[in-house]
């Protein structure tokens, strides 16, 4: 537990001949919640997902109708935790302190607690090959960008599931990481449509990014050939990625 603030921690705030007190200078970063979620309020404790397996084919008619099987998805179950934070003042302190600025710092929880949502939701992105859930528990047990998912309708997974590259960026990587998008398949091994329209990226990479997507011509070569990914998704930038 933190100790409470003291006036002998502020004795400065006590003094009428402070010019001026700098506090809530620094501004915290950009939240992202309502940029890549959909925010929905909930009275129970935990939430669960189910999904339901595809379809297969239809089988050539022979006077007998063949039923297809659908298989089970994977369940999810969500389990928020519970967060809480305070600040203990001394009442000598708020008595005595010159400036307000101690009566005002409780305020500052708000921030800190929409700091600490931001944190939480790029989770996802930061850790995006751990196992590790803070809140989630999946069933198949597998990292969100994985190259060993897997399915209960018993097809094979050789190709088609994979969804984690490890390539450093650059136009050639991207353009092989899109190829490899489009080759998704479903449950049962049935091609997807995919449409990867957003690169979300750190700083460091913010450079690199915006010059593969808004060159016209191919970058980093002595050609005239088009830049085929030229304006063709947008890009997010989150400076805690990195």
């Amino acid at each position: 537990m933190a100790n409470p603030l003291t006036d002998k921690q502020f004795i400065r705030l006590l003094d009428d001949r402070l010019t001026k007190v700098y506090h809530d200078e620094f501004n915290n970063l950009p939240m992202i919640i309502d940029t890549f979620y959909n925010r929905m309020k909930s009275s129970k404790a935990w939430e669960e997902y189910f999904s339901v397996g595809d379809i297969p084919d239809p089988e050539a008619f022979n006077g007998t109708i063949q039923y297809q099987g659908i298989s089970p998805g994977y369940h999810t179950k969500i389990e928020p935790s519970e967060y809480a934070g305070g600040i203990m003042i001394e009442r000598r302190l708020l008595d005595t302190e010159r400036y307000d600025i101690i009566e005002s710092r409780p305020k500052g929880l708000a921030k800190a607690a929409n700091r600490k949502m931001n944190k939480i939701a790029h989770e996802p992105f930061i850790y995006h090959t751990s196992t590790a859930f803070s809140f989630m528990t999946p069933e198949e047990g597998v990292a969100l960008c994985s190259n060993s998912h897997t399915t209960k309708s018993g097809t094979s997974t050789a190709t088609g599931f994979d969804n984690l590259s490890t390539l450093a960026f650059n136009a050639v990587n991207l353009e092989a990481v899109r190829i490899q998008s489009l080759g998704l398949k479903s449950d049962i091994s049935e091609r997807i449509d995919t449409n990867f329209d957003t690169i979300v990226h750190g700083s460091n990479n913010a450079e690199a990014v915006w010059e593969v997507i808004n060159s016209q011509g191919k970058v980093d070569e002595m050609t005239n050939n088009a830049n085929f990914q030229h304006k063709k998704v947008e890009t997010d930038r989150t400076s805690a990625l990195g």
